[in-house]
């Protein structure tokens, strides 16, 4: 298996083996990005010729052939929220309303496409938690990865991936970034963002 960890600066490859329900490390890359992004405004298009060219450099020193691949990207990669639904609303419903909700919220003047994603909460609390990222960005990685000969069965955001942690209890992440924190909650029965 291996996890790439995208950021806005440079490019994380950790491959890892299980064997007898232990996780051994067998390989770490870092390659930071040669180009210095001149805006602080997130531009799928710049980013994926960093990636692309980290991602040749990684295959260098370690196979990609059948592995499983897991990407992780920064929050600030995607558009995110938190919608509250009517009590007569389905769960149909509710996805279109959290997707026109993002779409208000993030006007897009780039025309570029978006995939969205997230988990309903429509049982416990009438919520749902949808995140928007660009098409560009999601499925480059996947051609690449492909190309390279994994397989890529998941992707997320950094604070999504701590869930992972502890998806029965939990976990509350408290981010550091340049205008202070970002909070992200995480539980069985709801996700808060903000």
């Amino acid at each position: 298996m291996i996890h790439i960890l995208v950021s806005s600066n440079h490019l994380t490859c950790v491959q890892w083996k299980d064997e007898n329900s232990k996780s051994s490390l067998t390989a770490y890359s870092f390659k930071p990005f040669k180009a210095k992004n001149a805006s602080s405004v997130f531009s799928p298009k710049e980013l994926l010729i960093d990636i692309s060219a980290a991602l040749k450099s990684v295959k260098k020193e370690l196979s990609f052939e059948g592995e499983k691949i897991f990407v992780t990207v920064p929050d600030e990669f995607c558009d995110s929220v938190v919608s509250q639904c009517d009590d007569d609303m389905s769960e149909a419903d509710g996805w279109e309303y959290s997707k026109w909700s993002i779409n208000q919220r993030n006007v897009s003047t780039d025309n570029l496409t978006y995939e969205y994603f997230g988990r309903a909460f429509i049982a416990e609390t009438k919520t749902i938690f949808s995140i928007r990222v660009s098409s560009v960005l999601c499925e480059s990685l996947k051609m690449s990865i492909q190309e390279m000969g994994g397989e890529p069965v998941w992707m997320g955001t950094e604070s999504s991936a701590y869930y992972g942690l502890n998806p029965s209890r939990g976990v509350t992440v408290f981010a550091n970034d340049k205008n202070g924190y970002s909070y992200y909650h995480y539980s069985k029965n709801c996700i808060n963002v903000k």
